[in-house]
């Protein structure tokens, strides 16, 4: 459920920020467009940090291990 939440957030901010620069290309200086451009590499960056956290329970054992709801404690006696 994470991971489909992710992409759909990095989907849908790489289309929203895609149309906000076609926008920007027509109405406003070069500089605020430039800007607009880069600051949307930065979000598609942290999107994609995202989606390989909500992924990593998927690709590691351990971290699929840590989303299992039966925890036991093991006590070793010395």
């Amino acid at each position: 459920l994470s991971l489909a939440g992710s992409t759909i957030g990095l989907v849908g901010g790489y289309v929203g920020t895609w149309m906000m620069v076609q926008v920007s290309e027509a109405m406003l200086p070069d500089e605020v467009t430039r800007i607009t451009e880069l600051m949307s590499y930065l979000c598609g960056v942290c999107m994609l940090m995202c989606v390989a956290l909500a992924a990593l329970p998927i690709l590691n054992a351990s971290a699929r291990a840590a989303l299992n709801e039966k925890v036991t404690l093991v006590n070793e006696e010395e």
